[in-house]
Order: structure tokens, then C-alpha cells, then sequence
């Protein structure tokens, strides 16, 4: 009888010696561990799933899941189909928030709110960059430009690289792309594989004939294209020109604002480098008369000491008399003389004049350039920009100008940075 008592007490001893272990135990098991994956499931519930089913199934808590076997795929981070569309999971649940380029077996889509729209056509991004999307698939074979929402890109194996700059082609006609854009604003030469081509307003002009320019200098183009077998001298109106492999240079050279000796002179309340290009227009354009230099610095000072400037955020030259009565000042020294003022660039005085081997100063867009020739059969004029465009700054950084002169359209006289408002006219 003791002994069973004996066994009877031990037993016990050892059920509370048991609890008190799993007790303690519990105490070192982070908070939410009790929660298994297979326990968090059983919260979401489905009616009538049948056994083994799989697919994009609504539980009872209004959420779509992707199921797989009768159970919630928490793996599932792909796009999968049901009768109402192929849908975007994220561990294996449809959240309705996703926007862009995913993934699956089939292909890359593009999905709105987690659906993948098959109606879409455009462009669409993940992680990997930006996407010519197809009826709402990526096409890896789109290798020509189309159409986003913030312009037309060039696509290379269906993906904007953003590093293409060039002419490159599609079925409105050839284009000119800066980092893989169309650039709607550019006028000048473009080059692709096959050869170099005179763009306007971003689109390659196949009937154009005449010269334009790029950063390395000016052209000779014909029918759109690049003459580089093209090589002579020749004479437009009274200056000299050499083309060498379709690269025509005028023979005369003339004064810039930067890197120069006077560039870090101040005027008005700036430097004549940055705010010095009527100055150095109109020396630009007496020098082109006749060869005689007058100091660009004497001529910034009279006009400052005159109060001809403009004092705003550009600085330099603003006011008429600084153009009208320059040959009252410098004339007899310079020989040079004013000869006029006018709007239109195509009044025929003004041709004429040029023509004959006089020259202008043309106000453009917040700029001044000198004008030293016109060539009738291109309809052109040619142009000295004291401060070249490719600058860091507004405005000179809308310009295409070089440092060697340049032929300029009709057009970019009347539209864009070069737009002139006025002139003067100079002559011996």
C-alpha cells in the first residue's frame, strides 16, 4: 500500500515538474511564434474550393489568392490567370496596388491595379527600365521610335536605353534622338549608319539643299545628305569659303566673348564673357568690313558710360542709340558707317546690302550676332555668334551655333532662339 502511494506521488511530481518545463520553455519562444504559416492560413476561407483546385480564387474575407492544391501559395510572385484575367500576385495574394512590367512564364506584361491590360499599348517600367509594351505584352523586337506619353523614344530590343543619339528610323520618317528622345527642336545634322543628314525640327528633310551644321562645323547637304565628296573654294557674295569633304569654312575669322583677353573685364555689373555680345557683335561686324580691330573693351565702355546697357538678370546692351550712334563715336576711326535699321530679314535692301559685303548686327532671342553674308540660291544667311551655342547657360545652350560662323535658314530666323526682332546695318 505505501509503495503505491509512493508511485502515486512521483507521478504527480513529475506531471508538475512536466508543465512547469513547458511553461519556462514558453518564455524563450518570440512572441507570434505560436502563429505557424500552415495556422495563419486556416484564417482565410473559401467556399466550395474543391480539393486539389488551383488558380486565382476569392476567399470568404473578400481577397483574391492564388491557390495551389486547395491551399494559399504564399511562393506564388508572379501573374497567373482566372476566368476574370490574369492577375499580379505578391506571396500569393492578388492586392489590387500593382502598376508596371512583371513577369511570368509567358512573357513580360504590363498590369494596371494588378491585372495585366491587354488593351495597352505604350511604354511601361519595372527595375529593369522602360518598355515598349504591345497589346499588354513587352516586345523584345521593337527596334524603331514610338510614342510615349512624354514623347517619341527610340527602343532597341524593346527597351528605351536612354544612351541612343543619332538618326534612326520608323514609319513616319527618319528622326534625330538625343539620349534616345526625339528632339523636336533640333535643325541641324544628325548621323546614323548611313551617312550624315540635315534634320529640321528633329526630322530628317530628304529635300533639303543647302548647309547646315552639327558641333563639328557646317556642311554642304544635298537632297538631305552630307556632300563629303564634295571639295572646292568657292566665292558667296564677296567672302571666301574652302569645302573639304562637305565641310565648307569661311576663310575670315572673328572675335568671341570667352577665352579672350578681355572676357573677365567687368560691364554692366557682369563680365564682358557673359554679358558682352552686342559689344562684341558690332566689333564683329566693323572688323568684317574692312579688317579694322576696334578694342572691344573701349567699345563696351562707351556704351556703359552712355547708360545704353540693360541692367536686368542677362546684363549688356539693350538700347538702340548703342547700334544708331557707334559711327558717331568710332566711324572715322573704324571707317565704318551706320547705314540703317529694319525687321524683316528678307527686305531686299538688306540682301543686298549684305550681299555686296556689308554687314549687320541682328538682335535674336535675349542675344546679339553678327551678320556678314547672304547666298541667294540657298536662300541662307551667315552668321557670327560671338558666344557659340552647346554653352552651360540659358540662352546659349538652346543654340546650335559653332565658333567657325554659320549658314543659317530663313526659318531659324523667324522661329526658336535665333528669332530676330531688329537689325543694323554697317557698310564703308
Amino acid at each position: 500500500m505505501q509503495n503505491t502511494l509512493n508511485i502515486a506521488g512521483l507521478r504527480k511530481r513529475l506531471a508538475a515538474f512536466g508543465l512547469m518545463l513547458v511553461l519556462l520553455g514558453s518564455l524563450f519562444i518570440p512572441y507570434g511564434q505560436f502563429y505557424s504559416a500552415s495556422a495563419a492560413e486556416q484564417s482565410v476561407r473559401f467556399n466550395n474550393l474543391k480539393t486539389g483546385e488551383n488558380g486565382i480564387v476569392q476567399a470568404t474575407n473578400g481577397k483574391w489568392y492564388k491557390v495551389l492544391n486547395g491551399n494559399v501559395d504564399r511562393n506564388a510572385n508572379s501573374i497567373y490567370p482566372n476566368g476574370n484575367g490574369w492577375w499580379k500576385c505578391t506571396n500569393g495574394e492578388v492586392t489590387f496596388q500593382e502598376n508596371g512590367v512583371f513577369q511570368n512564364q509567358y512573357g513580360w506584361w504590363y498590369c494596371q491595379d494588378s491585372k495585366v491590360d491587354f488593351s495597352y499599348t505604350g511604354f511601361g517600367k519595372n527595375y529593369f527600365g522602360q518598355w515598349r509594351i504591345e497589346n499588354g505584352k513587352v516586345n523584345f523586337n521593337a527596334n524603331s521610335i514610338y510614342q510615349g506619353k512624354t514623347g517619341w523614344f527610340k527602343t532597341t530590343n524593346g527597351q528605351i536605353t536612354y544612351n541612343e543619339t543619332g538618326v534612326f528610323q520608323n514609319t513616319l520618317g527618319w528622326w534625330y534622338c538625343e539620349n534616345s528622345k526625339v528632339n523636336f527642336d533640333y535643325t541641324g545634322v544628325g548621323s546614323n549608319s548611313l551617312g550624315d543628314w540635315y534634320c529640321k525640327n528633329g526630322k530628317v528633310d530628304f529635300r533639303f539643299n543647302g548647309y547646315s551644321r552639327n558641333k563639328e562645323g557646317n556642311w554642304c547637304i544635298a537632297e538631305g545628305k552630307v556632300q563629303h565628296d564634295r571639295n572646292e573654294t568657292l566665292t558667296i557674295g564677296t567672302r571666301n569659303f574652302t569645302i573639304q569633304d562637305g565641310r565648307i569654312r569661311w576663310e575670315g575669322n572673328f572675335f568671341l566673348q570667352p577665352d579672350a583677353p578681355y572676357s573677365n573685364i567687368k560691364y554692366a555689373g557682369k563680365t564682358l564673357a557673359t554679358s558682352g555680345c552686342g559689344p562684341v557683335s558690332l566689333v564683329n561686324a566693323i572688323y568684317c568690313l574692312n579688317g579694322i580691330y576696334i578694342p572691344v573693351e573701349e567699345v563696351a565702355n562707351w556704351g556703359y558710360n552712355n547708360k545704353y546697357f540693360n541692367a536686368d538678370s542677362f546684363g549688356g546692351i539693350s538700347k538702340k542709340e548703342f547700334f544708331t550712334k557707334t559711327a558717331e563715336e568710332f566711324g572715322s576711326r573704324g571707317s565704318f558707317r551706320y547705314l540703317g535699321y529694319g525687321k524683316n530679314v528678307q527686305d531686299a535692301t538688306l540682301l543686298n546690302h549684305l550681299q555686296t559685303g556689308g554687314t549687320a548686327v541682328f538682335h535674336v532671342k535675349y542675344h546679339f550676332i553678327a551678320v556678314i553674308d547672304y547666298d541667294s540660291e540657298t536662300n541662307q544667311y551667315f552668321v557670327l555668334d560671338s558666344y557659340p551655342g552647346s554653352g552651360t547657360s540659358m540662352p546659349s545652350k538652346y543654340r546650335t551655333t559653332t565658333a567657325e560662323g554659320d549658314w543659317v535658314t530663313l526659318d531659324e530666323l523667324k522661329n526658336g532662339w535665333l528669332t530676330v526682332s531688329e537689325y543694323w546695318m554697317y557698310g564703308v
